[in-house]
């Protein structure tokens, strides 16, 4: 909840626009689901930490992207 909040808070008050990061967003979730369909079949724990890791990672970017969306950022 406390980075939601922080996350949030910044996109709100940031001076960096972040409206313009729609496609690469989009093709960092199509890569993650790639990779997680990879994994599947992967018993490696150090790379199913890597993509937890990077899977937050995106999930706060596109926090950050929609709140500023919401906003009113520039697009």
């Amino acid at each position: 909840m406390v980075m939601v909040v922080s996350l949030t808070v910044y996109a709100w008050t940031t001076k960096t626009d972040f409206t313009g990061c729609g496609g690469l967003l989009f093709m960092l979730c199509m890569v993650s689901i790639a990779m997680g369909i990879m994994l599947i079949f992967s018993h490696n724990d150090t790379l199913h930490l890597i993509y937890c890791w990077l899977g937050i990672i995106l999930g706060g970017l596109y926090l950050i992207y929609d709140v500023q969306l919401v906003v009113g950022g520039k697009t």
